[in-house]
C-alpha cells in the first residue's frame, strides 16, 4: 500500500531535477521506517530494498522526462 516518505519528501524540496537527486533521495531512504512483512514469497528486507529500487527508478524517470 502506498506510504509517505517524509524524510526522502524533506531531501528532495528545493533541488534541481538532476543526477544527485537520486543520490540524496537514496540516502534520506535509509533514514525512512518503512514496515515490510516477511511471507512465502520475499523476505521483509527484499520488500524495503525494491522500495528504495522503485524511488530510484521513479526519480530516475522524472529527471530524464524533464530533459526531453
Amino acid at each position: 500500500s502506498p506510504h509517505r516518505l517524509h524524510h526522502v519528501e524533506a531531501a528532495l524540496v528545493g533541488q534541481t531535477l538532476d543526477a544527485d537527486l537520486e543520490a540524496a533521495a537514496s540516502l534520506a531512504f535509509d533514514n525512512e521506517m518503512v514496515d515490510t512483512v516477511d511471507d512465502v514469497h520475499c523476505s521483509a528486507e527484499y520488500r524495503r530494498q525494491m522500495a528504495k529500487v522503485q524511488l530510484r527508478r521513479a526519480l530516475r524517470d522524472i529527471v530524464n522526462g524533464s530533459r526531453r
